[in-house]
């Protein structure tokens, strides 16, 4: 990431880490995405949310990605690793 803040785009929400980030389409709209990232463990929740948001396309973050597997959205984050 290009912050100082290791903790960029998370929000806690009652204990739950949460990825908090926006989506910027070929046709210039965007959407703004919070996705629950599952656990309660801060470095948990970072490994998540980049992840998460290397897999995004459109996402706003500093690196390209590819779209992931149609069958990786749909598993477990244990099940991926």
């Amino acid at each position: 990431m290009k912050t100082s803040n290791p903790d960029h785009n998370l929000w806690n929400n009652n204990g739950t880490f949460w990825c908090r980030f926006t989506v910027h389409h070929p046709d210039y709209t965007k959407d703004r995405v919070a996705k629950s990232l599952h656990t309660r463990d801060l470095a948990e929740a970072r490994r998540r949310r980049d992840y998460v948001m290397n897999s995004t396309p459109g996402a706003v973050f500093p690196v390209v990605v590819k779209l992931p597997p149609p069958e990786m959205s749909r598993m477990h984050f244990a099940e991926a690793a």
